[in-house]
């Protein structure tokens, strides 16, 4: 659902067109791009940080994994309502 391969110079010749066949669910949304592994902790940081635009309480689990739209949301895991066979809906924390 979240794997669109890695950004490089090949990526339209040698990925986009498998991704044309079977499009993951969110890139049919305005705007989705989403995080690389590699920044999820720092932008999960920046969420939880009291100074921040979110400063989300502490009670509230999320795991971003994609920023969206032109405001610069986050979609987020929200693992509060996480169900018994491990999924966690998806939630959008809106920037403005």
């Amino acid at each position: 659902m979240l794997d669109n391969g890695t950004y490089d110079a090949h990526w339209k010749t040698q990925v986009l067109s498998k991704l044309l066949e079977k499009p993951p669910l969110l890139s049919h949304t305005y705007g989705f791009e989403l995080i690389p592994l590699s920044e999820v902790l720092a932008t999960h940081r920046e969420l939880y940080d009291p100074e921040g635009y979110a400063s989300i309480h502490p009670d509230y689990q999320v795991i971003p994994f994609g920023y969206g739209g032109e405001d610069g949301g986050h979609y987020c895991f929200f693992m509060n309502e996480q169900t018994s066979d491990g999924e966690a809906p998806a939630v959008y924390l809106d920037h403005e």
